[in-house]
């Protein structure tokens, strides 16, 4: 996920997109031990993995069955987590304020996404790879636009910017 900013040393660290900034315990990321293959690995709780998942908010076709064997793991014990759900609280926010402040992307993504899904895996990933790039600077633009927009009628009101 592309929009965290780790702040190592420091309680707390960001979950951010754009103008939304979400805080969340730096501990949520630290890395713990765990067996895979009969090695030990370094890896961040399942429980952040998948809440992790969960903030992006659109789930590609290759991310559910991911998404669902690490809920599944969770759920039978199999795989331990020192977290609780409410521990990851943050990521509900962080998707929440980002759906009510960007839906205009949201829905963008989503048909992106779900028309990738539609298509031949080759035809997808061609896709994926000629037209993502242009896509993202589309909803980036859709961003700034909508923000411009936004601060104006913010001003205009006289009244501050949400903080979450």
């Amino acid at each position: 996920m592309g929009w965290i900013d780790f702040r190592p040393g420091s309680q707390f660290s960001y979950l951010t997109h754009h103008t939304v900034r979400v805080s969340v315990l730096t501990e949520l990321f630290a890395p713990s031990r765990a067996p895979l293959l009969g090695q030990e690995v370094s890896a961040v709780d399942p429980r952040t993995l998948l809440h992790m998942y969960a903030a992006v908010g659109v789930a590609r076709r290759k991310d559910v069955p991911r998404s669902t064997a690490l809920t599944g793991a969770l759920a039978s014990g199999a795989l331990a987590s020192r977290l609780a759900n409410h521990d990851c609280a943050a990521f509900t926010s962080f998707l929440t304020a980002r759906k009510r402040r960007y839906p205009l992307f949201f829905a963008a993504k989503h048909a992106w996404v779900v028309l990738l899904d539609t298509l031949p895996p080759s035809v997808s990933a061609a896709l994926n790879h000629h037209v993502q790039l242009r896509a993202n600077n589309v909803f980036r633009t859709l961003n700034r636009c909508r923000d411009r927009l936004s601060r104006r009628r913010q001003e205009q009101a006289g009244t501050q910017p949400e903080v979450v």
